[in-house]
């Protein structure tokens, strides 16, 4: 019979080998996204008939859509989500996106394409929306450091015991307030579905990373729905993307969040539960 402390022994080895298959198979939602530059002239834009296009701004906006295509396309918007999809085929139309914050517009160029494989979602930065670096001075192995080397690093220095979390070179921790209001980071239909509290906070390259612990509050699943984030971020995962009822064993997860700018300004003020 295996003693007590054989026994544990082996819950803990069990818990460190799912932590380092969680850390290898992070399903960071970055993967099929391309990322555009504003720079005056207007950006091309294609769409599938019948196919839903996803494009993000890290600003609320408004759209302006000519009368004449109206009919051939359907958008919508939210929080800086825009969704695309066409309806008909046509040929190159522009619509004109405004910035509210920054007042910025955008053109884009929108046109049916045919293609048999999935469209990427498109981040469209400003000069003011792109990442800034704080520090010149970096090491070329610090220029390296993307959102996934990020999130890794953070994931790990969270779960990993301390010998076997990765070099941190270009990485820096950072303060984050344990007393922020995140109770609106999620609106629509997951408002209130959350309690939600920081862990920890670190910033590489112009890009804020924040872990911040969830917990689902209701007798039923939630999934982690990027639409009802409501904040100006960058990029996403969670450990978990559907959480179990409330008191149960999956219902809880860390949600890594990243942004250009510290959380504390990246967080949109909304009071309404629908966005």
């Amino acid at each position: 019979m295996r003693s007590e402390s054989e026994y544990t022994l082996g819950l803990l080895t069990l818990a460190f080998k799912y932590t380092l298959v969680f850390l290898l198979a992070i399903p960071i939602q970055l993967g099929a996204t391309e990322i555009r530059e504003w720079r005056g002239h207007p950006l091309g834009v294609g769409l599938t008939v019948g196919q839903e296009r996803i494009i993000r701004f890290n600003d609320n906006v408004e759209i302006a859509i000519p009368p004449s295509l109206k009919k051939y396309i359907s958008v919508s918007s939210a929080q800086g989500w825009v969704y695309l999809k066409a309806l008909n085929e046509f040929q190159t139309a522009r619509i004109r996106v405004r910035l509210i914050q920054s007042q910025n517009i955008v053109l884009i160029d929108l046109k049916t394409i045919k293609t048999v494989t999935a469209l990427e979602d498109i981040i469209i930065q400003t000069e003011q929306s792109k990442p800034k670096d704080a520090v010149s001075n970096h090491s070329p192995a610090s220029n390296n450091i993307g959102p996934i080397d990020l999130i890794r690093y953070a994931s790990a220095s969270l779960y990993l015991p301390p010998r076997l979390i990765p070099s941190s070179e270009g990485i820096s921790p950072i303060t984050v307030s344990q007393t922020i209001d995140l109770s609106q980071l999620f609106i629509g239909g997951s408002y209130e579905a959350f309690s939600l509290w920081p862990i920890a906070a670190w910033r590489s390259n112009g890009l804020y990373l924040t872990a911040i612990q969830m917990k689902n509050n209701t007798t039923i699943s939630q999934r982690v729905r990027r639409e009802d984030l409501n904040a100006k971020w960058l990029y996403f995962t969670t450990q978990h993307l559907t959480l179990t009822s409330i008191g149960t064993l999956n219902s809880q997860t860390t949600l890594y969040l990243i942004t250009a700018t510290p959380i504390q300004a990246a967080l949109f003020k909304s009071r309404s539960s629908h966005g």
